[in-house]
């Protein structure tokens, strides 16, 4: 039997069905990450939800992925309201799912090692540039001189940021 039967009919359910957010990409319909993430980060943090089995944590898919160590990186969750069992699956190559899945399905997972978290959770994201060793983030809206430009993002004392070519986003600081 494969890991994840066909796709299940969605639940009649506000709490979990509410996660996805499509937009579309090269005229098909594509998972919204960030906005997928922030979602199911607030319903596992209130308890809406609750994760049975992940690779990394919900808020260290993304920077594991970006890396391109592990080719897929997965996290299931159940829904408190409806009992539903969701796939949340992140692929370097392929495009992000969000869907409820057969319960168990964790258990027939073919799981792989995450590679160590050194090796991709303390550097910056591609892309980043110096500029006389100092960084400006716009999420804190101040400057802050990198320790060790290339090892990794500053971890500041209520929150995280990491730098893109495009932009600075905050991270959550629990995550880490």
């Amino acid at each position: 039997m494969p890991p994840l039967a066909p796709d299940l009919p969605l639940p009649d359910c506000d709490v979990c069905t509410s996660v996805a957010k499509y937009r579309m990409s090269y005229g098909q319909r594509e998972l919204n990450i960030r906005v997928a993430e922030d979602r199911l980060a607030e319903r596992l943090h209130d308890g809406r939800m609750h994760v049975l089995r992940a690779d990394v944590p919900l808020r260290d898919m993304v920077p594991l992925a970006e890396s391109d160590l592990k080719y897929t990186i997965v996290l299931f969750a159940k829904c408190a309201a409806c009992g539903t069992t969701w796939f949340y699956g992140l692929c370097i190559r392929g495009r992000p799912a969000y869907k409820p899945v057969q319960a168990g399905a964790e258990e027939r997972w073919p799981w792989s090692p995450v590679p160590d978290r050194e090796l991709w959770a303390n550097r910056l994201m591609p892309g980043c540039r110096e500029v006389e060793g100092i960084l400006t983030t716009a999420a804190s809206g101040r400057s802050v001189r990198h320790p060790g430009y290339g090892s990794g993002p500053v971890y500041g004392e209520k929150y995280a940021v990491a730098w893109s070519r495009r932009r600075s986003r905050t991270l959550d600081a629990r995550s880490r």
